[in-house]
C-alpha cells in the first residue's frame, strides 16, 4: 500500500523523496493502517517503488494482502497521470459505504470516477460484485488489466479471466484495455469480434503513451470494418472441424434428425457472431430457424423465448461480460440484431413485432446447388 498514518497524519509514500523517508524511518514514527489500525512498516527498496506493508500474519479486512511491484508502480503512474488532467486525485481512496478501495479515485466537475489496477486473477462474480458497488454510488470504474494478451496469427487469445475485462462503447465496439506499467503505455484492442469462444479478430493493436492517455478515451485510429471473407473462412473451417471430430454431438443429430445437412447450410446460418453469446454462431442461428423460424415466421417475443428455452438446457451458453451494461437481455439483444441482418439480406421482414419469411427455409442437397447458393448469397452481401 501507498498511504499510512504516520504518526496519526495521512502520508502518501510517493509523495517524499527516498531521503526523506529514510529520514522518518530512521525517527521510529508509529506508523498505522488507514483502515484497521495495525502497524505498518515502510519499505525502503532498490527493486519497487517506496511502501508501507501489514507486518507478518496481520490480516487487513479492506486491503489485500501482497500488492506486487507492478500494482505499486501502476498506481503511483496513474496517479502522476490523472493529477496532470484533473484538480482533485486521490491514491488508494477508501468509500466506507460500500468497504472498497479505490486504487486512484477522480473528482471532476461532472462525475467521479475510480481507477482500478489488476494485477492478479479475479473472478467475474467478485468483479461485478467490486463493480456494482460503485455504480451504486454513481461512480464510473474503469477496469485496467495488466496481464499481456498474446496475438498469434492474427488472431487475439483471451482467458475466461481476460474476457471478464471486455466493455462494450461505441465507436470501439467491443474493446480490451491492457495497462503495462513498465513499458509506460495502454494497449487498446477494439472492434473485437469473436471468431470462438477464446478468439477473437481484432483491428490494429494501437499503443497509447501514459502520457497521451485522457478520459474519456478517444479512438486512435478510424474503426476497420469486419471483412465478411475472414469469418466466411472461419465458419467453414469450423463445420469442417467438428464433422471430423466426435464433438457437438447433440447439435449434429439435431441437425440429421430435421432432414439438414451440415455441410450444406444456408450461409445466413452462422451469419456472423454476436459478442454477447459464447456459443458457436452456426449452432445457435440454427436454433433459432429451428425453433421458430422454420415453420414461417414468428413474433419476437417468441423467437426470444424459444432462445431463452435453448440457454436454460444449456444449449445456448451467453457470454459473461460483467463490465458491458447489465441494463438489457443479452438473448434478446442478439436476436434483435440477427433478425435486423436478414432483413437487410431480404430473407425476413419485420412487421409489428413480427418476423415474415420472405424465402423459405431450404438446405442445398448437393454440392452443385450449395455452391449456386454461396454465389447467390455473396453478390447479395456484396462480397
Amino acid at each position: 500500500m501507498l498511504t499510512a498514518h504516520v504518526n496519526h497524519r495521512l502520508v502518501t509514500a510517493f509523495h517524499h523523496s527516498r531521503g526523506e523517508l529514510l529520514k522518518l524511518r530512521s525517527s521510529t514514527p508509529a506508523i498505522t493502517c488507514p483502515h484497521c489500525r495495525k502497524p505498518l512498516v515502510l519499505k525502503i527498496g532498490s527493486k519497487t517503488i517506496p511502501h508501507f506493508a501489514h507486518q507478518l500474519k496481520q490480516d487487513c479486512p479492506v486491503m489485500h494482502k501482497g500488492e506486487s511491484r507492478l500494482h505499486h508502480s501502476g498506481k503511483k503512474i496513474l496517479y502522476d497521470r490523472f493529477h496532470s488532467l484533473f484538480p482533485d486525485v486521490k491514491v488508494e481512496y477508501f468509500l466506507k459505504e460500500i468497504n472498497q478501495i479505490a486504487d486512484v479515485f477522480i473528482t471532476s466537475e461532472t462525475a467521479r470516477m475510480a481507477v482500478e489496477v489488476q494485477c492478479s486473477p479475479l473472478s467475474a462474480a467478485e468483479l461485478k460484485k467490486r463493480t456494482e458497488g460503485y455504480r451504486s454510488l454513481g461512480i464510473q470504474v474503469i477496469w485496467l488489466l495488466t496481464e499481456g494478451a498474446p496475438r498469434p496469427s492474427g488472431a487475439l487469445r483471451l482467458s475466461s479471466f481476460q474476457q471478464a475485462f471486455l466493455r462494450h462503447v461505441e465507436p470501439l465496439g467491443l474493446f480490451l484495455l491492457l495497462f503495462l506499467p513498465d513499458q509506460q503505455e495502454f494497449h487498446l484492442y477494439q472492434n473485437l469480434i469473436p471468431l470462438s469462444a477464446n478468439t477473437f479478430h481484432a483491428s490494429t493493436l494501437h499503443k497509447i503513451p501514459v502520457s497521451e492517455f485522457t478520459i474519456p478515451m478517444t479512438t486512435q485510429a478510424p474503426v476497420r470494418s469486419f471483412p465478411y471473407k475472414i469469418w466466411d473462412s472461419s465458419r467453414t473451417g469450423w463445420i469442417q472441424r467438428i464433422l471430423r471430430y466426435p464433438t457437438e454431438q447433440a447439435f449434429k443429430q439435431e441437425v440429421y434428425q430435421s432432414g439438414d445437412t451440415l455441410l450444406y447450410l444456408p450461409q445466413w446460418v452462422g451469419l456472423l457472431p454476436h459478442y454477447r453469446i459464447e456459443t458457436h454462431p452456426v449452432i445457435w442461428q440454427y436454433y433459432l430457424w429451428s425453433d421458430a423460424l422454420k415453420k414461417g415466421g414468428a413474433g419476437l417475443g417468441t423467437i426470444v423465448s424459444a432462445m431463452a428455452a435453448r440457454s436454460e438446457r444449456g444449449d445456448v451458453r451467453v457470454r459473461d461480460l460483467p463490465l458491458v451494461d447489465q441494463g438489457g437481455c443479452p438473448l434478446e439483444e442478439a436476436v434483435k440484431w440477427y433478425l435486423s441482418l436478414l432483413e437487410k439480406l431480404g430473407i425476413i421482414r419485420m412487421e409489428g413485432g413480427v418476423c415474415r419469411l420472405l424465402q423459405q427455409w431450404e438446405c442445398p442437397a448437393t454440392f452443385d446447388l450449395y455452391m449456386l447458393h454461396r454465389a447467390d448469397f455473396s453478390a447479395r452481401f456484396r462480397i
